[in-house]
């Protein structure tokens, strides 16, 4: 049996691709676009604002189009603009926002431009410039004021951005695109906005997600036969989501990956128990909380007609609906032991328990869709409502009564009546009117494969039943509204996505990682290989780095013996572990006019400014792009460099991790 520890402070990689800059001689990040559209069905809106001048502290402020969810966050990033370039890899745009700049002449231009074309070449998009005044920190805080949902999230995410100037700028240019540019106005108290904190996470930036495959192929473009392709079993919207987030941001907090850990463990050490867990989160299908909630937010305000009502009843059914689905899951997690199971169901019991006590009836799941607003609301819960709703049942049973006896004793047709939309219908089934026409009487015919439907004139002119079904849906206008604003203080999507993140681990677990001073992997596979290829054909390793003589190492070996596979297997697994789960190319840079040997060097560059004591270097084939003497000397300069900082030396902190994954020569000469 394969076992393996790493050390306290997860040791980073940072990764170099051949790419480079059109001018800039700094690394590229990768081409994301054409995968964020197949991977990542969210399209987001980004807005950036940046220090004047050639600063590199830049406010983020992200904004989802399909779910409303919206994070801002302030970095001082590197030259290169690697920590925003992250960010926005875990928030693929489709647009990007910029403030606009005058030149001495008074001709727009943009602000920022290094800034820009590192974001343009990464995510192969155009920029767009907004007018200054767009980019108020006032008007900012204002928004997320008013926007904000009001919860303990809103204290927290303004007192965060407080003294964030630059975030503050760009939320308050993202609104007024959206309100401005894209028609796109949200009522008060409607979204989900928290202030984002880079603190405690890996820095992954974006040429080591693409050359560890973490969550694209760089040949197909796909999720296939990447990390977050052979980990996801989630089977909620919510908790891809989440693992995929948590893939190219991970934890650095023991505590936190150890949670995780804990409770992947309990959850392996009762199989009924995950299976049952599993089973529900699969009956949830593919009901995704986070736009129910976004829906929610946009109805939680507004005139009170049928129609708003009407949806406002839909929204809050269809949130029953998805908390009978949990409920299997909240009886198989009320025994939880470890504090992050007992947390999950928490959150879980208190969104039910606000669904059935706020004056949401349980009878509404077993009465069909059209006629479930109507009963909705509780019985009782007010008198107007209750009559209303008797008139309705006594206007309906008299028209069953009426048309159905009629059409039974007249023309011996057993109908049934079924409703659709606000109106209702006959049904007969196809053997009763196979080779027969029906009466005159009998209007709108369609005939179905599984049934015959149609109306008749007394019902399209049945004005009292329609009547009474727009008295009922207005009196229950003001009680839904305020039922659905007490649902959205209590709602969270967090606890399911978790839950299902952690039993899609636990559904694969094999070893416990244990976090000490030394990288020690006995056994250990590249995850992606080790399911493509079959156990059988892909070949285990030891791993082992320590504080001392084994801080450093260098592998040789002949082409295609495997070193680069063992390398990003190295990688790999320290990701994995990092998320709380149980166990390069050769691309040219021609294309931005930049040679291979310069876009090492800037590569290089790169690694040496940002390496610390807590990071792992894995560094593959440089000096390719020159002579194999020079690059001798190159990779020596380096490594003496990295000996002299005691990269690597496998320090217990873990603070300011970064990752570092760069491209030795091959073969050393």
């Amino acid at each position: 049996m394969s076992s393996y520890t790493y050390p306290g402070s997860s040791r980073s990689v940072q990764s170099r691709s051949r790419r480079g800059s059109r001018a800039s001689g700094r690394p590229a990040g990768p081409s994301t676009q054409a995968s964020t559209c197949v991977e990542d069905m969210n399209e987001y809106v980004v807005a950036l604002s940046q220090s004047r001048g050639n600063g590199t502290e830049v406010g983020i402020a992200v904004h989802s189009l399909s779910t409303g969810y919206t994070v801002l966050t302030q970095v001082a990033d590197t030259p290169f603009f690697q920590k925003t370039l992250q960010h926005l890899t875990l928030h693929p745009p489709c647009t990007v926002l910029v403030p606009e700049n005058r030149n001495q002449v008074g001709e727009n231009i943009p602000s920022g431009t290094q800034l820009i074309e590192e974001v343009e070449d990464s995510f192969e998009l155009e920029c767009v410039t907004l007018p200054r005044e767009y980019w108020n920190r006032e008007k900012g805080h204002d928004d997320i004021l008013r926007l904000a949902l009001r919860d303990e999230v809103q204290t927290s995410t303004l007192m965060a951005a407080e003294e964030k100037y630059y975030a503050l700028c760009a939320i308050s240019a993202l609104f007024k695109f959206l309100e401005v540019r894209q028609g796109l106005r949200y009522p008060n108290e409607a979204l989900k906005i928290r202030y984002a904190s880079s603190e405690g996470t890996m820095f992954i930036d974006t040429d080591t997600a693409k050359s560890l495959e973490l969550v694209k192929n760089t040949l197909t473009n796909t999720t296939k036969d990447t990390l977050y392709g052979t980990l996801n079993k989630c089977f909620t919207p919510m908790g891809s989501r989440l693992l995929r987030g948590n893939i190219l941001q991970p934890s650095n907090i023991q505590h936190t990956i150890e949670g995780r850990l804990d409770a992947v463990q309990e959850l392996l050490s009762s199989p009924e128990k995950l299976k049952s867990i599993r089973d529900g989160l699969k009956a949830l299908g593919s009901t995704d909380l986070d736009t129910l909630i976004l829906q929610a937010s946009r109805k939680r305000q507004g005139s009170v007609t049928v129609v708003e009502t009407e949806a406002r009843i839909s929204i809050l059914l269809q949130l029953q609906k998805y908390i009978q689905g949990t409920k299997s899951i909240q009886e198989e997690m009320t025994l939880g032991k470890c504090r992050m199971l007992v947390e999950i169901q928490k959150e879980e019991a208190d969104f039910a328990e606000c669904l059935t006590t706020d004056g949401i009836t349980n009878s509404a799941k077993r009465r069909n869709l059209t006629t479930a607003r109507l009963y909705a609301v509780k019985a009782e819960f007010n008198h107007l409502l209750d009559v209303a709703r008797t008139t309705f049942k006594e206007n309906l049973d008299d028209i069953e009564h009426t048309v159905l006896t009629t059409m039974a004793e007249r023309h011996s047709l057993h109908c049934t009546l079924e409703p659709v939309e606000n109106k209702f219908r006959l049904a007969l089934k196809p053997q009763d009117v196979e080779g027969r026409a029906l009466p005159e009487e009998c209007i709108n015919v369609q005939r179905k494969k599984t049934k015959c439907v149609f109306s008749s004139v007394f019902l399209q002119h049945n004005a009292r039943l329609e009547e009474a079904q727009q008295e009922i849906l207005l009196l229950s206008g003001d009680i839904v509204m305020k039922l659905l604003a007490s649902v959205l203080d209590h709602i969270s999507d967090d606890a399911i996505a978790k839950l299902d993140v952690l039993a899609c681990f636990a559904e694969s677990a094999a070893v416990r990682p244990i976090f000490g001073e030394t990288i020690a992997i006995k056994l250990s596979r590249h995850p992606i290989l080790d399911k493509t290829l079959g156990r059988d054909d892909c070949v285990p390793n030891d791993i082992y780095a320590a504080q001392g003589h084994a801080s450093f190492q260098l592998i040789q070996g002949p082409n295609m013996s495997g070193k680069s596979t063992f390398l990003r297997q190295v990688g790999l697994l320290t990701v994995q572990a990092m998320l709380g789960c149980y166990r390069l190319s050769n691309d040219d840079s021609l294309d931005r006019n930049l040679s291979t040997f310069a876009s090492e060097m800037a590569t290089s560059a790169m690694i040496l400014g940002l390496a610390t004591p807590n990071s792992l270097i894995l560094i593959d084939e440089l000096g390719r792009g020159t002579a194999p003497l020079e690059g001798l000397g190159l990779s020596h300069a380096i490594a003496e460099s990295l000996i002299n900082r005691q990269v690597g030396s496998g320090r217990v902190s873990m603070d300011g991790l970064q990752i570092v994954f760069c491209l030795l020569h091959d073969p050393l000469p």
